[in-house]
């Protein structure tokens, strides 16, 4: 890239082009196991009225040990191929 030229020009000079870039389906995904602050409250010295109140929460997913924040995201990922109508 010459001094002064801009990274646009510079490309097209060279023969690259930018490729059209748009979001076409979105997803999320939520690990299916839910726990409650009634729940929570068996575990930690709190109570569920302490929770809400602080939190504004009265329940919470929770993904098992064994699952990555990755393997949500395969998840999440495989929902918005469909509502891309797109294949994976």
């Amino acid at each position: 890239m010459n001094e002064g030229q801009d990274c646009k020009s510079w490309r097209w000079s060279v023969g690259i082009t930018m490729a059209p870039v748009g979001i076409i389906g979105v997803g999320s995904y939520v690990p299916p196991k839910e726990m409650s602050n009634e729940d929570w409250s068996k575990i930690v010295d709190t109570s569920d009225e302490w929770i809400s109140t602080k939190t504004g929460m009265k329940r919470r997913r929770i993904a098992d040990p064994s699952v990555c924040t990755s393997d949500l995201a395969v998840e999440a990922s495989k929902v918005a191929l469909r509502n891309s109508g797109l294949s994976p």
